[in-house]
């Protein structure tokens, strides 16, 4: 995505490391329906477990459809 992208959806904020405070890309995912709507996000996402998260929340929004895993 280009940095206006980036802006726009509101990731591009101040991030802590180290003691360094930086402007970066916070983590987050967004599921986008197939109108090209955000149907839901999920801000400051932790890696652990956030896959088996959204799988839940779309398999919920659509029960007979299969969810390809890898």
């Amino acid at each position: 995505p280009t940095h206006k992208t980036i802006q726009k959806f509101g990731v591009w904020q101040k991030k802590k490391f180290m003691g360094r405070t930086f402007m970066g890309i916070i983590r987050s995912s967004f599921l986008i329906g197939k109108t090209g709507k955000i149907e839901e996000l999920w801000p400051i996402v932790r890696a652990k477990g956030h896959a088996s998260e959204v799988l839940k929340v779309i398999s919920k929004k659509q029960p007979a459809a299969r969810v390809a895993t890898a």
